[in-house]
């Protein structure tokens, strides 16, 4: 993934969250090195990443294909972390619920994350 379309992504993330971003990064996949981000968050880029591999695993292992586009899991009450993985690349972002609402984020981010790094 080139620079641009890093800056790319995290242009769009702040035009549609803006305080409700609490961190985004896109990372290597194979070992959650970022590459750019706002308000990055390494250490939860290199966990992230690793969590990633253990799901697929733990999926593929079930029986099942592998995973959708996107997981998410909740931390607290007001936040969630959201993880996209494309190929080499995952995007991780760190949601305020309070601020941003979660149907934005499926219905609109994520969808437009994927097609800015689908060019």
């Amino acid at each position: 993934m080139n620079n641009a379309t890093v800056k790319q992504i995290m242009a769009y993330l702040q035009e549609e969250l803006g305080g409700g971003i609490i961190s985004a990064d896109i990372y290597s996949a194979s070992d959650g090195q970022s590459i750019g981000g706002i308000n990055s968050n390494l250490k939860g880029a290199a966990l992230l990443a690793r969590v990633t591999v253990q799901l697929q695993n733990a999926i593929k292992a079930a029986g099942f294909k592998g995973l959708g586009p996107y997981y998410l899991i909740t931390i607290e009450e007001t936040m969630a972390a959201v993880v996209i993985p494309m190929g080499a690349y995952e995007c991780g972002i760190m949601v305020d619920t309070s601020k941003a609402k979660m149907g934005l984020v499926l219905n609109l981010v994520i969808p437009g994350i994927l097609e800015i790094a689908k060019k």
